[in-house]
């Protein structure tokens, strides 16, 4: 019974391996591998540790914004055919204002709370606009920013001068 296929040590030549094909050997020859060192295990200080924690603590929560802030826009605004310029340009700036999933039926109620601000602006001819974008700061904390927004919007899009 021989050995079986391999590479070993080069009978002939030292420092060199030859093929053995499990019958005869071949001429094929070939460096002997230098052995590998195991690798030192290195201990970290505790600084590095802190520091490695903080970058991938950093990466995670840049991650969620970045995942969160693309699952805000799950469907794009509807057709600009479907809207009058002054439309879809209100859209694109209040759907970076509101910062919620946008849907459809979110962006009606938008364009629908849009055209309201312009009939408000219409029926209080004599309040100039920008008080009225200061007014819609008084209504709560939570939502005063983005309705200011949202009314601002509406006066550079939508409602006629």
């Amino acid at each position: 019974m021989s050995a079986p296929a391999g590479w070993y040590p080069d009978p002939e030549r030292q420092g060199l391996q030859r093929h053995w094909n499990g019958e005869a050997w071949t001429n094929d020859r070939r460096a002997t591998p230098s052995p590998r060192a195991p690798l030192a295990r290195r201990r970290m200080s505790p600084h590095a540790i802190l520091a490695s924690a903080l970058g991938v603590g950093a990466m995670l929560i840049l991650t969620i914004v970045i995942v969160v802030s693309l699952a805000n826009r799950s469907e794009p605004i509807s057709s600009a055919a479907q809207y009058s310029p002054a439309e879809y340009d209100y859209l694109v700036a209040v759907r970076d204002i509101v910062n919620v999933p946008w849907s459809a039926d979110v962006e009606s109620h938008m364009l629908e709370t849009g055209h309201q601000a312009c009939d408000l602006y219409a029926d209080f001819p004599d309040i100039p606009r920008s008080e009225m974008v200061e007014r819609a700061r008084g209504y709560g904390a939570a939502t005063d920013e983005r309705l200011a927004a949202v009314f601002a919007e509406a006066s550079a899009h939508l409602c006629p001068r």
